[in-house]
């Protein structure tokens, strides 16, 4: 899997009482694995709860707090526990410093829990900003998020879906919601700075019921060929409010993001393999290939190796994987495998359940810094 490099970052990993990393330190950003309840039979405001306390105490690991929280993913086991889960994760921010989100209803999440977090902090207050536009350009909020984040250079959004800020009215369609939500996408970037050149990860989520050609289309109207970002697309269950299609952003206050394409691989206006700023790479989500899981995580962990190598980087720089599995069984198997891929630098690994193309068994999402 290639040798291991120094990271020219600076970096420290924390970990719990069984030497699994909780989070990592890369520079001023602190990639944090997967936050559980403690209780996964319990209800989910107490799940909520909970999984809210462990990470007040992995921040605490490395002398941060909620106030250093820029981003959140929350997973969900259904969609209905929405505003009970709002309800208490609003608790732990100061109103008005909310970190950005993205809620999504998930298939499966690991033990059984009714809610995981997924979230990113950074450790220099004074270079966190709170992005807000004019309240009457974009959809009302739904819950305690801000509408973006600035830290450092990286510009995290929340997850937005398609509704008229107006009127409050979905399009019928997957595409004029994927449409209407990236002018809202795009008026948030404004807000900050930025456009849509500046974007360098993009994660689209919907049902299997959406018209995955059609948010193709969509995205495709905004980026043109080679200059996409790179992508995440997964189908899920549901999504807050009946939404067909929800998307969300990272970029960055870079004039020159560098995409990167494999020989064999033309570029596109829908998504890039990779894409570099400022010694950070963001890698879209990629599937191995193979007749087990072991085969399909090599491989797409493979995929990802070849891709870093174009940004002159190798596996060892990796701080966080997203693991996309067909099925919770295998996350044990996914654990034990990244422990034996990267024995020196463990990144932090988030693992949820999707609805992954058919004889798909993992996609794995990267980001890496040099």
């Amino acid at each position: 899997m290639g040798e291991s490099s120094q990271p020219e970052t600076p970096r420290q990993s924390f970990r719990d009482a069984n030497g699994r990393t909780v989070a990592l330190m890369a520079g001023q950003t602190l990639y944090l694995s997967a936050v559980s309840p403690e209780d996964a039979e319990a209800p989910v405001a107490d799940q909520t709860g909970s999984a809210m306390d462990r990470l007040g105490e992995i921040l605490g690991m490395a002398g941060l707090d909620y106030g250093h929280v820029v981003s959140c993913h929350v997973h969900l086991s259904d969609m209905d526990d929405y505003a009970e889960m709002n309800s208490v994760y609003g608790r732990y921010f100061s109103e008005g410093g909310y970190p950005a989100r993205t809620t999504l209803e998930v298939p499966g999440v690991p033990e059984g829990a009714g809610v995981l977090l997924m979230c990113v902090a950074y450790a220099d207050v004074s270079e966190i900003e709170v992005i807000r536009p004019p309240e009457d350009r974009i959809p009302a909020a739904m819950g305690p998020y801000s509408p973006a984040v600035r830290a450092g250079k990286a510009v995290y959004l929340s997850g937005q879906g398609g509704r008229d800020p107006a009127t409050g009215e979905l399009s019928e369609t997957s595409g004029g919601q994927a449409e209407r939500t990236l002018a809202t996408i795009g008026i948030i970037l404004d807000a900050a700075g930025l456009d849509f050149d500046n974007a360098v990860l993009a994660g689209t989520y919907s049902p299997a019921s959406a018209e995955q050609g059609e948010i193709d289309s969509a995205l495709e109207g905004v980026f043109s060929p080679g200059a996409a970002p790179s992508r995440a697309n997964v189908i899920l269950s549901r999504l807050p409010g009946d939404i067909a299609v929800e998307i969300t952003i990272i970029a960055v206050d870079d004039s020159y993001v560098t995409r990167l394409f494999m020989h064999d691989q033309p570029p596109t206006a829908a998504s890039s393999p990779a894409s570099l700023s400022g010694g950070v790479a963001y890698m879209s989500a990629m599937p191995g290939s193979g007749a087990t899981f072991r085969e399909q995580f090599l491989g797409a962990l493979k995929l990802h190796e070849s891709a870093l190598g174009l940004a002159l980087m190798q596996l060892p720089d990796v701080v966080r994987i997203t693991a996309y599995l067909s099925d919770l069984a295998d996350l044990e198997e996914l654990r034990s495998l990244v422990s034996e891929t990267f024995p020196e630098s463990e990144p932090a690994v988030t693992a949820i359940q999707a609805h992954n193309p058919d004889g798909v068994a993992v996609v794995l999402e990267t980001i890496a810094v040099q």
